[in-house]
């Protein structure tokens, strides 16, 4: 069984990361690890007609953004890698950059 890890972070754009699982779902070889960010879950709402149970319900396992002892953030957690669909700047930026933040300063968005 193959491993993902899909995130969806609060870019607009969010039926890109939801088609992308519903194409996963229906994969028998692929265990899909999901990671949505609070942002995202407003632009899901926000984009889409899409829940965001529907949405998490498209994954095998759905981790909380603040799940720092999650499976996934284990090294030793095995996978063909992650995919990060819609990315919204600030999160391609801090991947570039090896800057870890989940907390809002001044503006609720990512």
């Amino acid at each position: 069984m193959k491993r993902l890890i899909v995130a969806l972070s609060g870019a607009t754009g969010q039926i890109y990361g939801i088609r992308t699982l519903e194409i996963l779902n229906s994969l028998r070889d692929v265990e899909t690890h999901l990671i949505v960010t609070k942002a995202a879950e407003m632009t899901i709402e926000q984009e889409t007609n899409y829940t965001i149970e529907e949405v998490k319900e498209l994954a095998d396992f759905v981790y909380d953004i603040d799940d720092v002892g999650a499976r996934i953030a284990s090294g030793s957690f095995k996978t063909e890698g992650m995919l990060i669909i819609p990315s919204s700047i600030k999160t391609a930026s801090a991947i570039s950059n090896s800057y870890n933040s989940n907390h809002y300063i001044s503006c609720p968005y990512e």
